[in-house]
């Protein structure tokens, strides 16, 4: 009898064992709605890091019956889905940029390269070196107190945020206002990469027909830089194919090389954008950095 008594409680033992309790039962219901959440949020995480910036920012200006499609916005695709006809009234309207004219007389604007420990510090140190405007594309007033030069190029993802979160700012507050003008310097050696040296070279190309802005913005708003891109841009812009393929191929690289050289004569490693301020090196993409080192300039502080 005892030993039936002892089978009996020893299977229900086990019973209880094996189907556990509520409380064990919610614990574990719950560990695993956990364990799903992390990795859904796992999931989202390394989508959004994959996810181009510049996608999201061009991607809510389409809208029906528009798509988005490499960076623009499409009326619709050809059948590999390449995009076949481009809605124009979707895609983010270029500033008209005048680039005014210069006496090719004129010696080029050249500065002492300085730093400055914060923006509320002392005069501006002397770092040693120049930097100049080169004969480089200009807008603004070529009389204005301010000087401003951006070494920069097409691909890199902080200049790209500079374009289109900095500069219209600048544009706005100081360049139209006649407080300064504002110098694009290549930063793209044909050994640093070969597609954005090409961008480049485009960039130059178009400057012989008065349209370097016009290019500037295309590069930087489009993002796609492949030869037959650039022949587009051109094409676009009214330019001839065959003559803008000849400049593509031979006539800018030492002018590209030169702004290399020089920005490397100014100090710069390989952190870009990076501007000067009449020589003051700014390295950051803030405009409120960038317009109190312009104003420390105007109100003659800093000299």
């Amino acid at each position: 009898m005892d030993s039936r008594k002892k089978r009996e409680s020893h299977t229900k033992s086990r019973a209880s064992a094996n189907t556990g309790t509520p409380s064990q039962a919610s614990n574990e219901k719950h560990l695993l709605l956990w364990i799903i959440f992390l990795i859904v949020a796992l999931a989202i995480f390394l989508q959004l890091k994959k996810t181009d910036p510049w996608e999201k920012e061009v991607r809510v200006q389409c809208s029906a019956p528009s798509i988005f499609v490499d960076g623009r916005c499409c009326v619709d695709t050809d059948a590999n889905g390449v995009c076949d006809d481009l809605d124009r009234a979707q895609e983010e309207s270029l500033p008209a940029r005048p680039q005014p004219a210069q006496s090719s007389s004129s010696p080029p604007l050249v500065f002492s390269v300085k730093s400055v420990s914060s923006l509320a510090g002392s005069e501006p140190v002397l770092l040693g070196g120049v930097v100049s405007a080169d004969d480089d594309p200009m807008v603004g007033n070529p009389d204005a107190q301010v000087t401003i030069i951006e070494f920069g190029n097409y691909e890199c993802i902080p200049c790209g945020y500079a374009y289109r979160s900095l500069f219209p700012k600048i544009e706005e507050n100081y360049i139209k206002t006649g407080k300064a003008k504002y110098i694009f310097r290549d930063f793209a050696p044909r050994e640093y990469d070969k597609r954005t040296n090409l961008a480049a070279h485009a960039a130059n190309c178009a400057n012989e027909h008065g349209k370097f802005w016009q290019m500037h913005d295309l590069l930087f708003s489009r993002r796609r830089l492949a030869r037959a891109d650039l022949v587009g841009y051109a094409q676009e812009l009214g330019m001839s194919t065959k003559e803008f393929n000849e400049c593509l191929d031979t006539k800018y690289g030492e002018e590209i090389e030169k702004d290399y050289h020089d920005a490397k004569a100014a100090g710069l490693k390989v952190g870009i954008p990076v501007f000067f301020v009449n020589g003051i090196k700014v390295a950051s993409v803030d405009y409120g950095i960038l317009s109190a080192a312009i104003e420390n300039v105007l109100s003659g502080r800093w000299k």
